[in-house]
């Protein structure tokens, strides 16, 4: 009876990284550095979500990224801040909280506004432009446009050549054109199944 020796390559480069006194590998070590990367995670995070994060939308400039998730709360991150700064200052919340889970987040084109929409049926149209909003002062008041849905809001998209001009598709399956000049739905398309995604061309 043949017996064969099976050869893990991967294992076998590991079990010699593991001899070379270069390496000097310690599980306890390597252990406690991994908690210590957790818990500083875990500091930084606290002053952004408590929840799983659903949304996100970079800027067009790429300097801010806007999330929002199950905590119903809409986050804004300066990135200059976050990436290249080493004194960490935590992220602007926004005061106006949706009623449940946010499932979708926009700037518009200009990066005056930011759009959020979730499981609550509401769309709610944050401008920060209008109200100066300070970024990493903790939290900000601005004024929000309302806009309610009959089912909840899967996805938006910003016009990009009409900024006031956005789109929502909702769970029963209808997609609504929004025009911000105007004081409701525009003009609304029925879809013969739950919209997920959409982005303008």
């Amino acid at each position: 009876m043949r017996r064969y020796i099976s050869f893990n390559l991967i294992h076998h480069l590991r079990d010699e990284a593991l001899k070379c006194n270069q390496w000097n590998f310690n599980r306890s070590k390597y252990l406690q550095h991994r908690f210590d990367l957790y818990a500083t995670l875990n500091c930084q995070d606290g002053n952004g979500h408590s929840g799983c994060v659903n949304a996100l939308d970079f800027s067009s400039d790429g300097i801010f990224l806007a999330s929002g998730g199950d905590d119903k709360r809409v986050v804004l991150w300066n990135m200059t801040d976050t990436l290249f700064d080493a004194s960490y200052r935590p992220p602007t919340t926004l005061t106006a909280t949706h009623l449940s889970n946010i499932f979708s987040i926009k700037f518009d084109n200009q990066n005056r506004r930011i759009i959020s929409a979730g499981n609550d049926e509401q769309i709610l149209v944050h401008d920060i432009e209008k109200n100066n909003i300070r970024l990493n002062s903790g939290h900000a008041d601005e004024l929000v446009d309302v806009f309610l849905e009959s089912s909840p809001v899967n996805c938006l998209s910003v016009q990009p050549q009409q900024n006031d001009v956005f789109i929502a598709a909702t769970e029963d399956g209808h997609v609504h054109l929004y025009d911000l000049r105007s004081a409701s739905s525009a003009a609304e398309h029925d879809q013969p199944s739950t919209v997920v995604n959409h982005v303008f061309q």
